[in-house]
């Protein structure tokens, strides 16, 4: 993808730090082809190397925005992680 380069990502972890973990990764997570794990990778080798983010704080803001990309998909969609809806559609009527 050559939307969000190694250098834009550089750039959004060194600017925005831990909210751009949690917005990329929400994002991802709710259903957008984003690089939710690699801003995670970078922002860690980032905290590692740099000394400007701390990795306990990337995890729990990769971990929030998990849970709340997922949240945010079913308030939108109710119906997006019901499994039995999705198997009806698979499976003919009994």
């Amino acid at each position: 993808m050559t939307f969000f380069d190694a250098a834009l990502v550089q750039a959004l972890i060194a600017h925005y730090g831990y909210a751009a973990v949690f917005a990329v990764a929400m994002l991802e997570s709710s259903g957008l082809p984003l690089p939710g794990e690699t801003i995670l990778v970078c922002a860690g080798v980032y905290a590692g190397t740099q000394r400007g983010l701390d990795i306990r704080l990337i995890i729990a803001a990769r971990a929030a925005a998990h849970t709340g990309g997922g949240r945010a998909v079913v308030k939108i969609n109710p119906g997006a992680y019901d499994r039995t809806a999705s198997i009806s559609r698979v499976l003919p009527a009994m």
